[in-house]
């Protein structure tokens, strides 16, 4: 497992570009899929779902925890 629970990471979208920060949930080893929270912009709420590994970046110069929750 390359994250840890709580880390704020970068989140790439299906064209390899940032969509934003979200903190990792948990790790799912049978599907090696992360769990993540992530807001999208311009709404008030997060949404959880899996994303691969490979879709997961860490750059804390890139995070401001105001916009990970």
């Amino acid at each position: 497992m390359k994250f840890q629970e709580g880390e704020l990471v970068i989140i790439l979208d299906t064209l390899n570009k940032p969509a934003g920060t979200a903190r990792i949930i948990s790790y799912n080893k049978n599907n090696t899929l992360y769990a993540v929270s992530f807001r999208y912009p311009n709404t008030n709420k997060d949404e959880e779902f899996e994303v691969p590994e490979k879709r997961i970046l860490i750059n804390n110069n890139f995070i401001n925890p105001d916009f990970a929750r």
